[in-house]
């Protein structure tokens, strides 16, 4: 009888992600056309069901912070939200596209390449680049800052980029000197407005490679 945002984690291991497909087509079924006049399901890739606790994992609270906005501005003002994220459902798990522009939702998507793949095996001392394309769905928001780990370790530090936009692109070249197997990350934040300053509603997401250094 409302207007409804469903938040979903990818990696949820408690609210399990096919539940909250479940959940939309029970509405589908109830609300026929009016669905998307009502309902959004909104998927995070990368996210479990409480705070980040390993390196692969992002923080959702943002995601939940610009629901509410938009939820409430839906409801009091007729502003409608971004649209809901597309997915498939493959051998009983949630698969959504690659693509920003065609994922949807309201999480930006980072495409994180190693001398254009998502693993390399180097010897120890070589320097290797890193590039990335990072993209925010359409009408979600500018990505506003950039971290990189190259250890895999969960210390991310910012690399300023530029101009805050939909689209940005990002290179970075590091040396590995000691043997062992890695797993660098990229991190980017989205935020509706472009403002990299508040706190609040900033929608993040990450890409991992592997580097074995021998």
């Amino acid at each position: 009888n409302g207007k409804v945002i469903m938040v979903a984690n990818l990696l949820d291991v408690d609210a399990y992600p096919w539940d909250g497909d479940y959940y939309s087509q029970r509405v589908k079924a109830a609300l026929g056309k009016s669905y998307d006049d009502n309902f959004r399901i909104w998927y995070n890739d990368n996210a479990d069901h409480v705070a980040p606790h390993n390196p692969f994992l992002v923080d959702t609270w943002g995601v939940l912070e610009q629901a509410l906005r938009d939820v409430s501005a839906w409801a009091e003002k007729g502003i409608a939200p971004v649209k809901s994220s597309r997915y498939d459902i493959v051998n009983n798990q949630i698969s959504v596209p690659a693509n920003a522009a065609a994922r949807q939702g309201i999480q930006p998507v980072v495409d994180l390449t190693v001398k254009g793949s998502d693993h390399i095996e180097i010897k120890a001392g070589q320097t290797v680049t890193f590039k990335a394309k990072i993209q925010v769905p359409p009408g979600a928001g500018k990505i506003v800052s950039t971290e990189w780990d190259f250890l895999g370790n969960d210390d991310f530090k910012e690399v300023k980029f530029g101009v805050s936009k939909q689209t940005v692109e990002v290179s970075m070249t590091f040396t590995y000197s000691k043997p062992g197997t890695y797993f660098p990350s990229l991190r980017a934040t989205a935020q509706r407005e472009g403002d990299a300053t508040t706190p609040f509603t900033k929608i993040r997401n990450l890409d991992q490679v592997r580097v074995v250094v021998r």
